[in-house]
């Protein structure tokens, strides 16, 4: 660049030198902008803000602009497809257009495992494609066998199909054994294991790794934790508060607003079974240090304890930073306690306005 100032190529390979090895978001946008102000007619540059973009909360309508624009320069550049596919995936009712996406990266590159896997994880989500999903992940890893990550989500399709138990187990186990650190990998073989000697060893295991996982695509992991959410739900493993504490304190530390929702949901089913007191002592006694989103914990705590007591004016001396962000989640997982919590603290600021 120094040499060169002007050669876009060079500001495109020094975006990608900060984006991927060096993890500068923001020096990296600016190394890919200045390459397509340089040279706009470069779909490379534009495929490579696009994948910048697509990590980025907040940032998807951007990404897939970008992702779009290196599309139009090169329609048989299977990666931006690829990519396009990702960021719709992620998009409610964009769900066709996702698998369009993908189809067509497939059809550029159709011995690209990853595209193949992706395109499993989709499937997977719309129950009437479970099969077309299986056939997807099949291809992935005959394609590449000694990658663990189509292992584990065939796992994950196949733990909630009817005597497809042990067919799941050895995918599991299969994924363990080409990485013995996947984290949700020993999660899903736990399940399987549920009420073996076998199953606290994974449970470890899952417990071990997850904090040193650095984990995959964004896509991979939104997909597994929302697996593994409906698998705890439909094998009723969350019947215990310690099968709930095992569950958050082992989230992987590539944890999405998707995963957090889910807990919500979870906590709500728990309460509407009159779990909510076991849920307190859960949450009273649990260190949530370095847990992600650690810092919503304790407005959890005290919505649940809210919610166990059933009273209006549980909230009235918990401090403002906590309390409100408490009672947004109260709304959510006791709509009827939290609407009367809330008219509460309103009386409260009322009377204090009046001296």
């Amino acid at each position: 660049i120094r040499l060169s100032p002007g050669f876009a190529r060079a500001w495109n390979g020094f975006g990608n030198l900060l984006a991927e090895r060096l993890g500068k978001s923001e020096e990296a946008e600016h190394a890919y902008r200045r390459a397509i102000e340089l040279d706009p007619t470069d779909a490379y540059q534009w495929h490579g803000l696009g994948i910048l973009l697509a990590k980025q909360p907040g940032r998807s309508e951007d990404a897939e602009s970008a992702a779009r624009r290196a599309i139009d320069l090169d329609p048989k550049l299977s990666s931006a497809w690829c990519i396009l596919g990702i960021l719709l995936a992620d998009q409610p009712g964009r769900s066709k257009e996702a698998e369009d996406a993908y189809r067509k990266a497939i059809e550029l590159e159709p011995k690209a495992a990853w595209q193949w896997n992706n395109l499993g994880l989709l499937l997977a989500k719309q129950t009437e494609k479970a099969k077309e999903a299986e056939g997807a992940y099949r291809q992935a890893i005959k394609l590449k066998a000694k990658d663990a990550r189509p292992w584990n989500n065939l796992g994950a399709l196949l733990a909630n199909q009817p005597g497809r138990a042990k067919t799941a187990e050895d995918a599991f186990r299969k994924a363990i054994e080409l990485d013995s650190k996947l984290a949700l990998s020993w999660h899903g073989l736990a399940i399987m294991l549920q009420g073996t000697e076998e199953e606290e060893k994974a449970l470890l295991q899952a417990g071990k790794h997850s904090e040193q996982q650095q984990g995959y695509s964004e896509l991979v992991s939104t997909n597994q934790h929302a697996y593994l959410q409906r698998t705890l739900e439909s094998k009723g493993y969350l019947q215990s508060a310690a099968s709930l504490q095992r569950f958050l304190t082992t989230a992987s530390p590539e944890f999405h607003e998707k995963d957090w929702q889910g807990i919500l949901a979870l906590t709500k089913d728990y309460i509407a079974a009159n779990h909510a007191a076991d849920l307190v002592t859960l949450l009273d006694e649990t260190s949530w240090e370095g847990v992600p989103y650690g810092e919503r914990w304790r407005p959890l705590r005290e919505a649940v304890k809210a919610a166990a007591a059933g009273t209006s004016d549980s909230l009235l001396d918990v401090a403002p930073e906590v309390r409100n962000p408490a009672l947004e989640i109260l709304k959510q997982i006791a709509p009827g306690i939290g609407k009367r919590q809330a008219s509460a603290v309103r009386r409260k600021k009322i009377r204090r306005m009046r001296g």
